[in-house]
This record gives C-alpha cells, structure tokens and sequence, in this order.
C-alpha cells in the first residue's frame, strides 16, 4: 500500500487553497467595483460610472452600465444624442443578459433600453419593427425571475402605457395593452418600493398618458411626493427637477 505521504499532497492543497482564495478575490472585487459605479452613479458622475461598470466585464456589470446609459440619456442628454445613447444601452443590456441569463435586472434592462428606444424614434415606429413583443418578453422574464421586482412592474405598467398612448384601440387589439392592466402594475410597483422617487415620477407620467383626464389628481399627488422628499443622491435631485417641469406643465 502506498503511503500517503509519498503522494506529497500538500502542495495540492495549497493549490487548491490558492484556486479559493483567487476565486474569493474576484468577486469581491466584481462586488466592488459595481457598488463603486452605483456609488459614482448617485453622485451625477455617469460617464465614470458607466466605464466602471463595463470594465468589470460581467452580465451585470453590462446590464448596470446600459441603465445609467439609459439614466443618462433619459434625463440630462441632448435630444440630439439620445438615440445614439439608447442604442448604445440596448447592446450593453442584451450583453449582460447574455451573459448573466438568470439575472433578472439583466433582463429588464433589456426592456429599459429598448422602451426609451422606442421613445426617442417614434412608439408607433417601434411597433413596426417588432420591438413591443420583444420588450413585453424581457420584462415577463425580469418578473418570472424575481417576482417581487419593483421596477419590472414600472417598466410593465410603462408598458401597457405607452401603447394605448401611441396606438390606441388598435394597440389594444394587436398587443394587448389594457389600461387596468397598466394601473395594476404600477401599483403593483408602488406597494413594493412605496418610497421609490423614481417608481412614483413615472407613474405619474404613465396615467396622465393612459388618461390625463381621469388620472390627473392621481398624476398630481404622485408628482408633488417625488418633490416633497429629502434627496438622498444627485439622482434623486435629478428625479425631483423633472418632477417640478412635469408639475409646471400641468398646473400653469
């Protein structure tokens, strides 16, 4: 019988410790980095935040740097720039998804480039080259993975919004969009992040698309929460300054 010190295994158990101990350090290191980009991102520093996070080469890495693109181009870019943004977003977020096929912010942000998207070239325009089926499939799948996503539900309700807005009975016919639909996910969406500035800008913004009339109180309340908090970040001063144009617009 061999003796099993003359297998000399110790050098393979340093090994393997060493194999550990790498392995250990390259998450941490991924969690740092991505909490590091979160961290720029709220501070309005989006440029160095969207280079961090792609620079961790991960699914979600890709997946956060496509939503501050998306941050980005939505509030603060000129209009000019912002289907370049937005297209730039979509490529990064069906990266991450790819990568991390089972993260269900990787998913959405799929859905959340391709919405804003949709936005800036036209919803009707969009609808013609397939993307509602493919945004409503990401954003299913966001949910499916995590069925207590906030912000899937958000994107959901924007959904649902935006086609009635754009297509009208039609849009109700070919997709399916419902407004009691839309109102069920937003609120959906608001019992599960109730203190979400973000949750609540865009709800407003979504019933005074599925009905002005109908909604506008509702639409007005949400708008003069977002405005009432304390900010905690530059995001949230970013949120409560459109908040302020949106509540302009309605009441002057």
């Amino acid at each position: 019988m061999v003796k099993l010190k003359q297998l000399n295994l110790q050098p393979t158990f340093g090994f393997l410790i060493a194999i550990i101990i790498c392995l250990y350090s390259g998450i941490s290191n991924a969690e740092t980095n991505l909490s590091n980009a979160k961290e720029l991102f709220h501070q309005g520093k989006w440029k160095e935040a969207v280079e961090l996070s792609k620079n961790d080469e991960s699914g979600e890495g890709y997946a956060l740097a496509a939503q501050i693109t998306c941050y980005y181009g939505r509030f603060l870019a000129a209009e000019e720039n912002k289907e370049e943004l937005f297209s730039q977003a979509m490529a990064l977020a069906e990266k991450g998804a790819k990568m991390s096929p089972e993260s269900p912010f990787a998913h959405l942000q799929v859905a959340h480039a391709m919405g804003r998207y949709s936005q800036t070239v036209g919803i009707l325009e969009a609808l013609a080259e397939g993307f509602a089926d493919r945004i409503l499939e990401s954003v299913n799948k966001a949910i499916e993975l995590d069925p207590n996503y906030a912000t899937a539900y958000l994107l959901l309700g924007n959904w649902h919004a935006e086609i009635i807005n754009s297509a009208g009975f039609m849009g109700r016919m070919i997709y399916g969009a419902s407004e009691s639909e839309s109102i069920t996910a937003y609120d959906k969406a608001i019992k599960l992040e109730p203190n979400n500035l973000l949750i609540k800008l865009e709800y407003a913004g979504g019933l005074l698309k599925l009905d002005e009339d109908s909604y506008y109180k509702l639409a007005i309340a949400q708008l003069k929460t977002v405005i009432s908090k304390s900010p905690n970040n530059t995001f949230d001063k970013i949120l409560q300054t459109k908040a302020k144009q949106m509540l302009s617009a309605l009441t002057n």
